[in-house]
C-alpha cells in the first residue's frame, strides 16, 4: 500500500500488516499477537500503538481509507479537463465496490458485529464514522475547488451530493454480492454521472 506520512514508519508497517492478515483471512484474524508474528516483533511492540484487537482492526480500516483519498487526488491531478475529472471521481466512487471489495467487505463486518454488541470498544464506532466523513469530505473539497461553489450558501446540497456518492458505493458493493454482472457497474457509474451533472445543472454550480 502506497504510505501516507500522516503516520510514523513503524505503524504504517503495523497498519499494513494487519489489513493484509484481513483481506486474506477476514476481518477477525487481524490481532495484536498476528501482527506481532508477521512482523517478527514483540507483541509489546504493537501494543505500545494499538491496546486491543478491535482498535487495531479499525485503524488499519481507516489507514486504508485515508491511502485511497490520496490515490484519488494524485490521479485526478494528473487530468486536466473538469468534466473529465468529475467523471472520474464519480466512477471511483462507483468502481470502489469492484476494485475494493475486500476493503468493503470489512465495513460489512464491522457493520455486523457493531449492531450485535460483539464489539464494544466504543473507539470503533467513532472512528468508523470519522472513516465515512473521509470519504464525504473528498468528494466535497474536490467539488468546491472545481466548481467554485459558494459553500456558504451551498454547503447543505453539495455535502448531501457528497454523501449520496458514499451511499450508493455501498449499495453497488452489496449488489455486487448477489449479482457478478460487471456491465452494471459501468452503467450505474454514466447513470451517477448523468444524474449528478443535472443536479449540479439545477442547481446552478
Amino acid at each position: 500500500m502506497k504510505e501516507n506520512n500522516q503516520y510514523p514508519r513503524k505503524k504504517r508497517v503495523i497498519l499494513d500488516a494487519a489489513l493484509r492478515d484481513m483481506f486474506l483471512n477476514g476481518y477477525d484474524a487481524a490481532t495484536i499477537h498476528s501482527v506481532a508474528r508477521a512482523m517478527r516483533v514483540n507483541f509489546s511492540e504493537v501494543a505500545d500503538y494499538f491496546d486491543s484487537d478491535d482498535f487495531l482492526r479499525i485503524s488499519a480500516v481507516h489507514y486504508a481509507a485515508q491511502v485511497w483519498c490520496i490515490q484519488v487526488k494524485n490521479e485526478l491531478n494528473l487530468i486536466e479537463d473538469q468534466k473529465e475529472k468529475f467523471s472520474k471521481l464519480v466512477f471511483m466512487f462507483v468502481n470502489g465496490a469492484q476494485n475494493y471489495s475486500h476493503s468493503l467487505r470489512l465495513y460489512v463486518s464491522i457493520w455486523e458485529k457493531l449492531n450485535e454488541k460483539i464489539i464494544t470498544d466504543v473507539r470503533v464506532k467513532m472512528l468508523l464514522n470519522k472513516t465515512y466523513n473521509l470519504y464525504q469530505e473528498l468528494f466535497y473539497s474536490l467539488f468546491t475547488e472545481w466548481y467554485k461553489a459558494d459553500t456558504t450558501y451551498k454547503e447543505k446540497k453539495i455535502s448531501s451530493l457528497a454523501w449520496t456518492m458514499v451511499v450508493i458505493s455501498d449499495g453497488v458493493f452489496i449488489q455486487q454480492l448477489l449479482n457478478q454482472d460487471k456491465t452494471q457497474i459501468k452503467e450505474i457509474g454514466r447513470i451517477m454521472y448523468e444524474m449528478s451533472l443535472a443536479y449540479i445543472k439545477s442547481e446552478g454550480f
